[in-house]
């Protein structure tokens, strides 16, 4: 014996026979208003009219019920992947790709704040430490630092092993410099708390530059991602490596200086050839780090 196919009725079809029902009761009930009917009929007439209407009530908090728990789980679903793009390239990229998916597509010039941070000695320390320990001081080390970089609006754009890319100027550009520099004073004030709860000789570099990138989507259809790149970028991270020669932990350019805004204590190194650089580049210091000892403030990795 043949079976007949089993067709479950989607969510449109099913809004499309319930008002085609409410309709036809509303007509039922209109007919009989206009019928000349004994008391009898007309009661009889209005029984199946409530039951019918009866039964439309039922099909619709059914599908109100359906209606619900699909959209709850469409914003579940939603909040969901929020959460996670913003995670994996951070809420100001998030913004752009949601705000304008195409014009990321294609590569712009921007003015930001570049900023390396980078572990000195990571390399030597970790030599005595298994894998998961490694794994675990990166997780402690990357919580204790990106609460203080997103606390100053900065951008985490890449992790590199111990060192890290920040980008600051996404948002509130005006201000980028000085919530850099902020944010480099405010990690070197909390590290011995952090390098006492570790228990391991932890000493970073941090470099800031400011000048002109090109952002925008690399990568295939497969697989994107959207990058910052440019001499910016190239820039930023020698300068952060001299941070080992100078033997202090935070250095910024010249560039990075014009875009302050505050008043900050100071202190000039001079022009300094960097790695890969043709022109010396003038480098500076904040004051009070210029004049820590050395051996506190930074060691070869």
């Amino acid at each position: 014996m043949g079976t007949m196919d089993q067709h479950e009725p989607s969510k449109r079809e099913a809004s499309a026979d319930l008002f085609a029902k409410e309709h036809n009761t509303l007509a039922q009930a209109q007919a009989a208003l206009a019928d000349e009917l004994n008391a009898d009929q007309l009661k009889h007439r209005l029984e199946q009219i409530t039951r019918g209407y009866a039964k439309l009530l039922r099909q619709t908090e059914r599908l109100t019920r359906i209606s619900d728990r699909r959209q709850n789980k469409y914003y579940s679903v939603s909040n969901e992947l929020d959460f996670h793009l913003g995670r994996h390239v951070g809420e100001a990229i998030k913004e752009e790709i949601l705000r304008a998916p195409a014009e990321v597509e294609t590569i712009h010039k921007r003015k930001l704040v570049i900023a390396f941070i980078d572990v000195r000695g990571f390399s030597t320390f970790s030599e005595n430490l298994s894998p998961d320990a490694v794994i675990t001081f990166l997780k402690n080390y990357y919580d204790y630092s990106l609460r203080i970089v997103h606390r100053h609006g900065g951008l985490v754009k890449c992790f590199m092993g111990d060192g890290v890319m920040l980008v600051f100027g996404f948002r509130r550009p005006d201000t980028a410099a000085d919530r850099a520099l902020r944010c480099g004073a405010e990690l070197l004030e909390h590290l011995p708390s952090f390098r006492e709860d570790v228990g391991l000789p932890v000493h970073i570099g941090i470099g800031l530059h400011h000048g002109e990138t090109a952002v925008g989507t690399i990568g295939t259809d497969k697989r994107a991602e959207l990058a910052i790149i440019g001499n910016t970028v190239n820039i930023a991270a020698r300068i952060e490596s001299e941070t080992k020669n100078q033997k202090v932990p935070l250095l910024f350019s010249q560039a990075f200086r014009s875009q302050l805004k505050d008043d900050w204590p100071l202190h000039a190194l001079g022009a300094v050839p960097l790695r890969g650089i043709s022109q010396p580049t003038p480098l500076f210091t904040l004051t009070h780090l210029q004049r820590r000892d050395a051996d506190a403030n930074a060691s070869g990795s």
